[in-house]
């Protein structure tokens, strides 16, 4: 249930950003976002405690994401914050990351191989797969 209304909150924050030609800047705001959560178990778990108040997380987004992520953004955090849907922020940003990604045409791929590829390998089986597909990959 949680990743349906994070995909629906996702199609939200990115149809936005598409329609504000602002798609660059609010991949870069997720991208910030998703690297403090990553790097700051406080913050991680200052967002999917239910016991933090709303107006200690809102204050939380103000001061340490006010003057590093649009406006745009930070209200669409904060609009998380008030219907009580921030535990579910990991999988808003994934989704908006898929959506990005489809609207770009970029697939994500991973490759597992028994042995290290060089630089010339890589760049081979990315071009292959780029050709097979015809994504960016």
């Amino acid at each position: 249930m949680s990743q349906n209304i994070a995909r629906r909150y996702a199609q939200a924050l990115f149809a936005d950003a598409n329609a504000q030609q602002q798609v660059t800047a609010v991949d870069a705001d997720v991208s910030l976002l998703l690297q403090a959560l990553n790097t700051s178990r406080p913050l991680t778990l200052l967002f999917l405690s239910p016991v933090v108040n709303r107006e200690k997380k809102e204050a939380v987004i103000r001061k340490l994401l006010g003057d590093k992520v649009s406006v745009g953004f930070q209200n669409f955090l904060l609009l998380l914050v008030e219907k009580g849907r921030e535990s579910i922020i990991y999988e808003i940003c994934n989704a908006y990351q898929q959506f990005r990604n489809i609207q770009q045409n970029i697939q994500v791929a991973e490759t597992r191989v028994a042995v290290p590829l060089s630089e010339d390998e890589q760049t081979a089986l990315k071009h292959e797969l780029e050709k097979r597909t015809g994504m960016h990959i």
